[in-house]
């Protein structure tokens, strides 16, 4: 099966500092791709540069045929690439149902003069928009939290509430950043259930993330960076075992279930 997203030799340096150097990256509708490596290894920054916050030095990145680089963000999440964020950005001060409704905001046909005069037509649409972001709140178990400020959620929450904004939109594919990151193993077995869930459905994921015993549950495919570079991709089994990615884990890799 050809790539969804294809990555080729994508290179950015900050400071004269590579942050990525010549990487290759590729990852499938309906599967999962995990990127993994050391802090440092340039994983958000691929993320960021695939989905238009930041534009690389040199390389190319195609998805479903369309060059993305030096498309703005939101041109980027119409072509169905949505991601979240290793760093929560909830709108705390907005309930939770309007918190996933601005993932819909690009699907509003009506323009500044309908909203200003609150046109029939617009409510209708706000409501079908509600509807659809209240189907998405049920999917990720957060339905009974829809009218409470985003920022009074638990954490674990709060995560599920960033996959529901990114779903809403009906991507085919979702970069996940660090989608486990500080929650517990009751909190971290829901999301990779519902992770399996959205592959489920055939959308393709790329997900970022140092929980191993995660990415070795839920991924497909296993692509290793290290200082910028593309170290092993294979399956789970195979990534495991390389001796560089072992090498690359405080040179020795038992503590994320790794073996040479």
């Amino acid at each position: 099966m050809s790539a969804l997203l294809d990555v080729r030799g994508l290179s950015i340096s900050f400071g004269g500092v590579a942050a990525l150097d010549s990487v290759d990256f590729a990852a499938e509708a309906g599967k999962i791709t995990a990127l993994i490596g050391p802090n440092g290894a340039g994983k958000t920054t691929l993320i960021n540069c695939v989905s238009g916050f930041a534009q690389p030095d040199q390389g190319q990145a195609g998805f479903g045929g369309c060059a993305l680089l030096g498309l703005p963000a939101h041109r980027i999440m119409g072509l169905g690439l949505a991601r979240t964020f290793q760093h929560l950005r909830m709108f705390n001060r907005m309930n939770v149902l309007e918190n996933v409704m601005v993932g819909l905001h690009g699907r509003m046909r009506r323009g500044f003069l309908a909203a200003m005069l609150r046109f029939p037509v617009l409510r209708r649409e706000e409501r079908a928009l509600a509807e659809k972001a209240m189907a998405v709140l049920a999917e990720v178990g957060l339905a009974r939290a829809a009218g409470k400020p985003a920022g009074a959620l638990p954490y674990g929450d709060q995560k599920r509430l960033a996959l529901a904004r990114a779903l809403v939109s009906d991507p085919k594919m979702i970069l996940l950043d660090e989608p486990v990151a500080g929650l517990n193993p009751a909190e971290t077995r829901v999301m990779a259930d519902l992770i399996l869930k959205v592959r489920d459905r055939g959308v393709g994921l790329v997900l970022v993330e140092h929980d191993m015993s995660l990415v070795m549950r839920v991924s497909d495919t296993v692509v290793a960076l290290c200082s910028g570079r593309t170290i092993a991709s294979g399956t789970p089994a195979e990534v495991q075992r390389h001796p560089e990615v072992v090498a690359a884990y405080l040179g020795g890799g038992e503590e994320f279930g790794l073996c040479a």
